[in-house]
């Protein structure tokens, strides 16, 4: 992965009991390709190149099922990866045992470490947010990799951070709609710089700024004859977004029409 785990450093809490309630935390080196099935390194391999903004998926987390599915067809991975083969190799090392993911904190869980510790307020939509420490914070002790998680719940609820100062480098936003709410909607976002800045205090609250709400723009261009549509959406942040229901993108329909207000084409937008 892109940015590196302090060695053993959830292994040395879980094992002072430095973490209480129903999550724990799994964080260590990268583990060696001594082991891997060919398909699980080639996994890894594909993962790397998404490590700057996304982490290893939890199958403590439901709707990261949902993420996976969703990313079969998403274009942000290079070409020769882009193939059915190679993103089944990356969802294969996802599920598995051998990857290295963050320090996982839900409603109910506990710190219990000799560090400040701060406290953010989470949204009332259900969701997930992937921080990054920065160096200082590192340095101090503070996880390099942290993952939040919560449930749909009243407002101001608060979710237990060490101290210090954090990139939201990606996060989603999940819920329900439709006949019997059957249709599992999520909203994400991501930006390997930092979708917003988070700076914990001990002792203090600061806000998730995270909505489940996104500005859509679409516009054309003329050259050589030919007219091409485009079409982009972002986050209140200004951070490209990607809605998806039960794990398929969801794009909009556009419409031409002539000069005459005659419809002549219609289609639907493609990830390109």
């Amino acid at each position: 992965m892109h940015a590196r785990t302090l060695a053993g450093w959830a292994l040395a809490l879980a094992a002072a009991g430095a973490l209480g309630g129903p999550s724990g935390a799994e964080d260590a080196d990268e583990p060696a390709d001594e082991g891997l099935a060919p398909v699980q390194k080639d996994g890894k391999r594909i993962f790397r190149s998404c490590a700057g903004c996304h982490c290893a998926t939890d199958p403590r987390i439901s709707e990261d099922n949902d993420w996976l599915r969703m990313n079969r067809t998403t274009a942000c991975v290079k070409a020769e990866d882009a193939t059915l083969e190679a993103r089944q190799a990356l969802e294969t090392y996802l599920k598995s045992d051998r990857v290295i993911r963050p320090l996982l904190v839900t409603e109910g869980t506990e710190l219990k470490i000799k560090l400040p510790v701060g406290a953010v307020s989470i949204p009332e939509v259900s969701g997930s947010a992937y921080l990054r420490a920065d160096g200082d914070a590192v340095a101090r002790g503070a996880p390099t990799k942290l993952r939040l998680h919560w449930q749909a719940g009243a407002k101001g609820r608060t979710l237990p951070v060490p101290a210090g100062e954090y990139r939201v480098v990606s996060y989603a936003l999940y819920g329900r709609a439709g006949k019997d709410n059957a249709e599992r909607w999520m909203m994400t976002a991501s930006n390997m710089n930092g979708c917003i800045d988070l700076t914990v205090e001990e002792g203090k609250t600061v806000p998730l700024d995270l909505r489940s709400h996104f500005v859509g723009d679409a516009f054309a261009e003329a050259k050589d004859g030919k007219a091409k549509l485009l079409y982009s959406q972002s986050d209140p942040h200004g951070n490209v977004a990607t809605l998806s229901v039960n794990g398929d993108v969801r794009l909009p329909e556009y419409r031409v029409f002539d000069a005459d207000g005659r419809p002549v084409h219609r289609g639907v937008f493609e990830n390109t």
